[in-house]
């Protein structure tokens, strides 16, 4: 009993002698609790839209559509940013993705609550289907305007709308199955964490093993060291890539509706930029230990921030500003960009130019982070 305590004695001693450890254990599921919290909690809010409201009303001195957008504006769940007139010039809002979807309010949406008329409009939401939660909440905070805009003139008139909501998808005819908008997280994620934790904990091994100073025996020096590590463990991302990727099109029939070569050729770019922000982490990492807790580190946060699970909406907006420090955030946006809206490589530049930048940043970090000198 006295050995096992000693033991235990030890490796208590040993855990909180490194600060790491320490952050893991106390500071780290502080953070990782508050993050899940908020991006688990179901609905998107301030989602940006944009009204077309055609509505015009000679029976009362209010239109339904002027008292549904009144309530649209008291709705956290949405955030009108214009008014139109021309529903077709809205839609390409939607389709260059500055708003979330459109909220169509037809000629005689007023009139249909008139029996004598015998009007049936159709209310319509055209929005983004590859972000379906999103879609969900604009659809919900219309269902209730509408409800209770119908009511309140039911209660005035007694007269009750023969008016239906529809929604109207921007990129296809039919809705995407909720593991096909999943994939191309989970495709990136699994490819980024993979290959952090193969590369960093290869590294850390070789410096524990004295492998990487018998390179400066040679005349060769820590540029040289670092690009031959982003070679020699990219050919592993681009295997790990590749098995995900084709596991997720002839496993599980993954929605391809643009180019697959150019998907493809984006999974392997992001896992180039997963290499080196690994062998950054690889060059603070002073063991093993410490290499699995930065992988953890880079791939929690990765999951709730990046909009794999939860759309970005989702989370506060002190929050989602993390989100754009995360590599994985352009990874699934360009992955939906190609995959589920069909769109090619001019429309997903933002992200192509923000994971260049994210290399370029993990690759000179790496470098400089090389404790090494040239023998």
């Amino acid at each position: 009993m006295f050995i096992a305590f000693a033991i235990a004695i030890r490796i208590f001693r040993q855990l909180t002698n490194d600060r790491r450890t320490i952050g893991m254990i106390i500071i780290v599921p502080i953070i990782i609790t508050v993050i899940f919290g908020y991006a688990f909690t179901g609905e998107t809010y301030n989602n940006p839209i944009i009204i077309v409201n055609l509505d015009e009303s000679a029976f009362f001195p209010e239109s339904l559509g002027d008292r549904i957008v009144e309530k649209l504006e008291n709705d956290d769940r949405v955030k009108i940013v214009d008014e139109l007139n021309d529903y077709t010039l809205a839609k390409e809002f939607v389709l260059n993705r500055t708003v979330t979807g459109i909220i169509f309010l037809p000629r005689n949406l007023s009139n249909s609550l008139n029996p004598i008329l015998n009007i049936s409009v159709t209310i319509e939401i055209f929005y983004d289907e590859a972000e379906p939660a999103i879609g969900g909440s604009i659809l919900g905070a219309l269902s209730e305007a509408f409800a209770d805009s119908s009511n309140d003139i039911r209660e005035e008139t007694g007269l009750s709308s023969l008016t239906t909501i529809q929604r109207v998808f921007a990129w296809g005819n039919e809705e995407i199955r909720g593991l096909d908008v999943t994939l191309p997280g989970i495709i990136g994620y699994i490819s980024l964490f993979l290959i952090i934790l193969l590369t960093v904990l290869l590294s850390v091994r070789e410096d524990l093993e004295g492998t990487k100073a018998r390179f400066f025996s040679a005349p060769i020096n820590r540029w040289q060291v670092m690009l031959g590590y982003l070679i020699g463990m990219t050919i592993f991302g681009i295997l790990i890539s590749a098995v995900v990727l084709l596991v997720s099109l002839f496993v599980f029939n993954a929605e391809v509706r643009g180019d697959l070569v150019l998907v493809f050729g984006f999974v392997l770019y992001f896992a180039m930029g997963s290499v080196m922000l690994a062998l950054f982490l690889a060059r603070v990492a002073r063991n093993e230990f410490q290499a699995v807790q930065m992988a953890v580190i880079v791939a929690i946060p990765s999951i709730a921030l990046s909009g794999f699970m939860v759309p970005i909406n989702t989370l506060p907006d002190w929050l989602g500003i993390f989100s754009n420090l995360i590599p994985l955030t352009y990874a699934v946006s360009g992955l939906k960009s190609l995959m589920l809206r069909g769109l090619g490589l001019e429309d997903i530049a933002i992200e192509l130019l923000a994971l260049t930048i994210y290399m370029i940043i993990a690759f000179l970090g790496a470098v400089f982070a090389s404790r090494e000198t040239v023998a």
